[in-house]
């Protein structure tokens, strides 16, 4: 009789614990970021003391020290600006304007926007600051 001598057995090693962490880590990363429209250009808004917080959406309008505006992350001509909040208003009669101009930006040219806005049509304008921290030692929103 003749035997045939063992073969060494192949290691199969399973992926399926593997690619269960892949997909937990993508939907992790998925869940856990955030999607959200950059701006056309940088803009760093003053600091305020209020202690209202809230979120951009709907129609964004910024404003740089220089004085160029944009809106919803697209450069526009000051020209173009009321034409566009116009047409964001047709959509949306109760749209929220918010105004986001860079801290060195000069007072009359954000009077002049927050004036061409409401001329456009827009009836609730927010302008937006960064918080300035607590106020009296207390904590943030109290």
């Amino acid at each position: 009789m003749k035997f045939l001598p063992d073969r060494p057995r192949e290691a199969s090693i399973d992926l399926t614990p593997l690619i269960d962490m892949v997909f937990i880590l993508l939907v992790f990363f998925m869940l856990a970021g955030t999607f959200r429209a950059t701006d056309a250009f940088p803009v760093t808004p003053p600091s305020s003391i209020s202690r209202i917080f809230g979120d951009e959406r709907e129609a964004v309008v910024l404003i740089r020290s220089d004085g160029l505006v944009g809106l919803n992350g697209r450069i526009l001509e000051r020209e173009d600006l009321a034409r566009a909040v116009r047409l964001i208003l047709a959509n949306d009669a109760s749209a929220l304007v918010q105004v986001k101009a860079d801290a060195g930006t000069e007072a009359n040219v954000v009077i002049a926007v927050l004036e061409e806005l409401r001329d456009a049509g827009a009836g609730y304008i927010v302008l937006l600051t960064r918080g300035a921290g607590p106020i009296d030692g207390g904590a943030p929103g109290t």
